[in-house]
């Protein structure tokens, strides 16, 4: 009785398990993957001597990872990439790139922008949304007050 009752569970997590990573393959055929690059720009009041550090955190705020800072010549690039188990789960791709470079004496922030995904998460339409994102959430950092 106990062999059958154990057989009776793996069988269980096995379907369980074909089930879930069924759904994966659904999603990641079912939805068609894009990808969008493009490009922006942001004007600031004036220079700022910790910008790039407060891009880093407005994008870890949103969950994106510092994957690249050059502070002597003013360049950050912020990542993101949908997990593994979500992947393959649900079938759900998603990766975003930000790069920032500071021009014009630190008063403007030259924005990239590269997205790639499939359930909507790739196209112009969710580059643009994670731009005006990004950039809202900047201004509203710009605009508290140093920390002491």
């Amino acid at each position: 009785m106990k062999h059958h009752q154990k057989t009776t569970q793996i069988i269980g997590i096995l379907a369980l398990s074909f089930i879930l990573v069924g759904c994966g393959e659904i999603g990641l055929i079912g939805s068609k993957n894009q990808s969008f690059n493009g490009s922006d720009s942001m004007v600031l009041d004036q220079p700022r001597a910790d910008i790039l550090d407060m891009i880093a955190d407005v994008g870890k705020s949103m969950k994106f990872d510092v994957s690249a800072i050059d502070k002597n010549s003013g360049y950050i690039t912020l990542s993101y990439g949908a997990s593994f188990g979500t992947t393959m789960l649900i079938g759900k791709m998603q990766n975003s790139r930000l790069e920032f470079r500071i021009t014009d004496g630190g008063k403007r922030l030259e924005i990239g922008v590269l997205v790639m995904g499939n359930f909507g998460t790739g196209g112009q339409e969710a580059a643009d949304k994670l731009v005006a994102d990004f950039k809202t959430r900047l201004a509203e950092r710009l605009l508290q007050k140093p920390r002491a």
